[in-house]
């Protein structure tokens, strides 16, 4: 059974990529923690940056096998948003389907923001910023869950307490001076129960299109919050692996 699933794990990886890159790739994956390493991308816009022996190599996966998310209807995106960019795969597979879009990609780790930085470097209209998403402007605390790269939570804390800065989307619209989201990517461990379950949600007026992970299997309730904050307007839904995409159907409607 092991031999089995292993040579499907191979075809599955040659058919998209080639026997010699399905090959490097494969012994990437069977390495052990080793610093950091590139792989051959084409479908991310060219050589990515990854580190052997962490979750990055589970990761690639969702843009190796994928498909990732649909493409989008209508007018492609010219603003992307992405919370929680871990080493920037999700970026780089976005900036590679939308190459004329600003992409400002959030991710709170230092060690994931510096692979972050690293694989956006050279890709005009792209920013790496080393924050947390967050309901409201202020400091978080950040706790990593196990030894995966990507388990990463964050916690409301003090002013005090916080270690990581937070950043609510009006802010970073406004920092980075958006005047609406063309898609919103969100993958924050989480910490989309507390974004979506706020008081104040008139920032999604000003979003066109979202791709959520939600993590109920350990916090239940985010989708929930989720699904009762698309609600207040009308959107397509579509699921694709461990992401729901969303699209407007309508305008917003003027709020009471």
């Amino acid at each position: 059974m092991r031999v089995t699933k292993a040579l499907f794990h191979l075809f599955e990886h040659a058919h998209r990529l080639g026997w010699r890159r399905a090959l490097d790739v494969i012994r990437l994956k069977r390495m052990r923690a080793s610093g950091v390493r590139t792989i051959e991308a084409p479908w991310l816009g060219g050589q990515v940056f990854v580190r052997p022996g962490t979750a990055d190599m589970a990761t690639i996966d969702q843009f190796l096998i994928g498909p990732y998310m649909p493409p989008t209807t209508g007018e492609p995106p010219r603003t992307v948003v992405d919370l929680g960019a871990n080493i920037g795969l999700a970026a780089r597979f976005l900036k590679h389907a939308y190459p004329e879009a600003t992409i400002v990609a959030i991710e709170p780790d230092a060690e994931n923001h510096a692979m972050l930085q690293r694989n956006l470097a050279h890709l005009p209209g792209c920013h790496a910023v080393q924050a947390a998403a967050w309901p409201v402007d202020g400091r978080v605390s950040l706790e990593r869950e196990g030894l995966r790269h990507s388990a990463f939570r964050t916690r409301a804390a003090s002013s005090q307490d916080g270690t990581i800065e937070a950043l609510s989307i009006p802010t970073i619209m406004q920092r980075f001076g958006l005047e609406r989201i063309g898609l919103l990517k969100v993958d924050i461990e989480g910490a989309e129960q507390e974004l979506f379950s706020a008081a104040d949600l008139s920032w999604l007026d000003r979003v066109d299109r979202v791709a959520v992970e939600l993590h109920d299997l350990f916090k239940p309730g985010c989708g929930d919050a989720f699904f009762k904050a698309m609600s207040r307007d009308a959107w397509t839904y579509r699921f694709y692996g461990e992401v729901v995409f969303c699209e407007r159907i309508r305008a917003p409607q003027a709020r009471s």
